[in-house]
């Protein structure tokens, strides 16, 4: 069974309040959010498609993250995702 099976059970969201002026910023990899995308609506996901960024943005803000920016990492290919809390 693969780390996204089980509805995302080891996947936990970062926690905004942990961050800081000299840290805002955290980065979540592409395993991460597609676990955390299972985890919040029971989908399994193999690709981080528009359904997952919006998902994702969605939890994410509700959680205290200001901003969330989703990136492809120009010599893999394979996206991530920045998370950002403002002071």
């Amino acid at each position: 069974m693969s780390e996204v099976n089980g509805k995302g059970g080891r996947w936990q969201w970062p926690d905004p309040n942990n961050r800081s002026p000299n840290e805002p910023q955290i980065v979540m990899n592409r395993e991460k959010i597609l676990g955390l995308y299972v985890k919040k609506t029971g989908i399994e996901a193999t690709n981080v498609t528009s359904t997952v960024k919006d998902a994702i943005t969605e939890e994410a803000k509700s959680r205290g993250w200001d901003n969330v920016a989703f990136m492809v990492d120009q010599t893999t290919n394979i996206p991530f995702c920045v998370l950002t809390k403002n002071f």
